[in-house]
């Protein structure tokens, strides 16, 4: 039941993706922002507290790429972007 459950998760989150990314780039935008805030708040500049922000989260970019892999169905996001070339 489980994996019927997380199977029908995948499968809403690829058609509900495009959606969900405006979401997902604004909460990893806050969570960076708040970790920006604190290194200046420790009294890093605001450049170094960014960057040093940057570097704890990983990037923005790869946590985005990790969450789409676990909300859609990366296989035919593959074939998509193959057909598409």
């Amino acid at each position: 039941m489980k994996q019927l459950r997380a199977a029908l998760a995948r499968i809403a989150g690829f058609f509900t993706g495009h959606r969900a990314d405006d979401d997902l780039q604004a909460e990893l935008q806050s969570h960076l922002d708040m970790e920006t805030a604190e290194h200046i708040r420790r009294g890093m500049h605001p450049d170094e507290a960014r960057r040093q922000a940057l570097l704890t989260s990983g990037g923005l970019i790869q946590g985005a790429e990790a969450v789409r892999d676990q909300r859609g169905l990366p296989w035919i996001d593959g074939v998509a972007a193959d057909i598409a070339i």
